[in-house]
Parts: C-alpha cells; structure tokens; sequence
C-alpha cells in the first residue's frame, strides 16, 4: 500500500515491520525488490510521535477504507492487521465517498503514478461497492 498511495500508511501488523527492517538489512535485494515492484524505492518511515487519538482514529478508518479497496479481507488478515469495522466515517464522509466514483477514488488517495496503478486498476473499485462504511443497522437517512 506504501507504493501507490499518496500518505505514508501506518504499520498496524508488528510481523509485517519486523520483516520490512529484516529486508532493509539487505539493501541490494531490497533496493531490487522495489524497483521490480514500485519502480523506485519504498523508504521506511518510522513513526517518531505517537498521533492523537483522533489522529490515529482517521488513519485507522481511512487505512480500512484503502485495503478494503484493494484487497480481500480474511481473518488471518485481521490477525496480523487488528479488527476491521470497528472504526467508521462520519455520514458527512460517508455521503462524500458515495458520490465518489473509482477514478476519483484513485485521485484522492493514489499516487499518479500511471505504472503502479495500471497493476491494481482491474482490482480497485470504489469502496462503497464492496461493502458497509456504516455501522451495522446504521440509517442511510
């Protein structure tokens, strides 16, 4: 996700940052690794301050948002990656999100990079589509 997406996406799997400093040792294979996948490097940012918790409430509901996008969710994903829908947009966002149609989703939180995009293009689809932003039992009003 730290390829195509324009902010830096925070680490919510422990095992997936132990590995990525695993591979960070080994800079030729890791350099090589990247420039095959993303065509350039993926730098590692680390997290030096700790944000809000209402900062990390809009990180966590808009990282959900993204992987929903782009990946199937299964439960060992939730086991490495915490609890899915258990954080959500408000309506004013969720009403945002369902005028929003895939290209203006790509816009809004992907990176303009042509190469990469083309890769998930066939995957990526307005979130909305693939299933609830609201709470369950939530009144679309």
């Amino acid at each position: 996700m730290t390829a195509i997406c324009k902010e830096q996406v925070p680490m919510y799997s422990e095992t997936a940052d132990t590995i990525w400093h695993e591979m960070l040792l080994f800079t030729r294979e890791y350099e090589s690794l990247c420039r095959s996948f993303a065509g350039r490097i993926i730098n590692h940012q680390p997290h030096l301050e700790k944000p809000s918790r209402i900062a990390a409430y809009k990180q966590r509901v808009e990282f959900e948002l993204i992987y929903g996008a782009l990946f199937r969710l299964y439960s060992m994903n939730e086991r490495l990656l915490g609890a899915f829908r258990k954080h959500y947009f408000s309506e004013e966002k969720i009403a945002q999100l369902e005028r929003m149609d895939a290209e203006a989703f790509r816009e809004q939180w992907f990176r303009d990079d042509r190469r990469q995009l083309r890769m998930w293009r066939e995957s990526l689809q307005a979130p909305f589509r693939r299933g609830p932003l609201r709470r369950a039992g939530a009144d679309r009003g």
